[in-house]
């Protein structure tokens, strides 16, 4: 992910990197609100029920998450794209038309890496979008040059839209194929209300904190325009490889935790919490 906003500062003018910055702020925010909180109750609530052998309540889970997380971003595709595109203009408007259908392929393909990260196949659930999409953006941008095409914000956009809904319908198959053999003779047990009632909550903190850590960019937007996003970009990129280690360290902390809670292992969790604080701290 570095190198490709690396290889974007280098090769695009400030305008087109701001307009593709942009939208890569508010994608994440919308998706939360798509999501309903989902991904982060399926990694609370999927090792629970695995450590407890509660496979029915495992394949309900998963059949209603995914379709309610389908449902609801394309629900708020289908509200946000006209009103993106007779409400804004400039390059806002370019950010958001082409931000907007991207919200469903990121939203399916979050939930389906929680699945994966439930299941304790970590790197397999980081593969799709810290890998395998940085990579074909970084060929696409590449291709662009060698051509003599120009890099463009919506070019690199509608690229990235492709590829996570290439990507995401590869990770379904995967995951379906991953859980069938769990599930094919259970009945699924389904309790709505209860999960929901954990992901809401879920959904409003997570919305809370991707909002504090992108208001800066959305203000910058508004008021300033793309251009001056691009410069206020580049050093945010750079601070964040601080973050390595601890998003590191808690892709596979949460399903543990959540794991040894089920069970009552007060001092396996202690062990990992204070591990991970550790590791965290020294990458920092």
């Amino acid at each position: 992910m570095f190198a490709l906003h690396w290889l974007l500062a280098r090769s695009m003018v400030p305008r087109e990197y701001g307009t593709y910055c942009y939208a890569l702020s508010v994608v994440p925010l919308l998706a939360v609100v798509a999501n309903l909180g989902l991904p982060n109750a399926a990694i609370r609530i999927v090792p629970q029920y695995l450590a407890l052998g509660e496979r029915g309540r495992v394949k309900g889970f998963v059949r209603s998450s995914w379709i309610i997380v389908m449902s609801a971003s394309l629900l708020v595709t289908l509200v946000l794209l006209p009103l993106s595109w007779f409400c804004l203009d400039g390059d806002l408007r370019t950010s958001l038309i082409f931000a907007v259908p991207m919200l469903f392929g990121l939203s399916v393909l979050h939930l389906l890496q929680s699945t994966l990260r439930a299941h304790k196949h970590i790197a397999a659930s980081q593969l799709p979008e810290q890998c395998v999409v940085p990579l074909v953006l970084i060929a696409a941008a590449l291709a662009f040059g060698i051509s003599g095409v120009a890099i463009t914000g919506s070019r690199i956009l509608f690229v990235h839209a492709m590829t996570l809904a290439v990507v995401g319908i590869g990770v379904m198959w995967f995951v379906t194929k991953l859980l069938r053999p769990q599930m094919v003779d259970v009945r699924a047990q389904y309790e709505l209300r209860e999960w929901l009632n954990l992901s809401v909550p879920l959904a409003f903190s997570s919305g809370i904190w991707i909002l504090l850590t992108r208001v800066d960019i959305l203000l910058i937007g508004v008021t300033l325009g793309s251009a001056q996003v691009a410069a206020y970009a580049v050093p945010l990129k750079l601070a964040a490889l601080m973050y390595l280690g601890m998003t590191a360290l808690d892709s596979i902390l949460s399903p543990m935790l959540a794991e040894h809670q089920a069970r009552g292992n007060q001092r396996d969790i202690q062990r990992l919490v204070t591990t991970t604080a550790n590791w965290t701290l020294l990458g920092t």
